[in-house]
């Protein structure tokens, strides 16, 4: 088997709070202009089969979850919108408890981990973290 070192691209979406807390980017570089949340990474890489697997983070406020259909909605810092199939193999926490989709309220502070991988119809979403809407912001990061 050969090795690979495998290539990794990182996109980043962070959203500007309003408060003057200092930053460190990837470069090292500091600035005080702002407070960030990051709402979105996107990592992709090679694997040693030469496909594309992407792995993404998102991080919003519960708008809906539907039972019926096993999916949530949740809406990003910078409004995006995303709308996820929650299958039998998500592992889904509120507050540090491992709970069923039923369980999630609207208003609560989601983060998402999911892959993609090349060719597949849709993602694979792995996890579901949620915080009841109030909690602490540094609670979640």
């Amino acid at each position: 088997m050969t090795h690979r070192t495998w290539i990794a691209a990182l996109s980043l979406a962070l959203i500007a709070g309003s408060a003057g807390t200092a930053l460190s980017n990837s470069f090292g570089e500091r600035t005080d202009e702002a407070d960030w949340r990051l709402v979105h990474t996107e990592s992709r890489f090679v694997t040693d089969e030469d496909r594309i697997v992407t792995t993404l983070h998102d991080k919003g406020v519960l708008m809906e979850r539907d039972l019926d259909a096993r999916t949530i909605t949740i809406r990003r810092a910078d409004d995006i919108v995303l709308t996820l199939a929650v299958l039998d193999r998500t592992r889904i926490s509120r507050n540090g408890d491992t709970v069923s989709l039923s369980k999630l309220e609207r208003g609560d502070i989601v983060k998402l981990f999911r892959i993609e991988r090349e060719g597949d119809a849709r993602p694979r979403l792995l996890k579901v973290s949620a915080w009841e809407h109030g909690a602490s912001y540094g609670d979640h990061h």
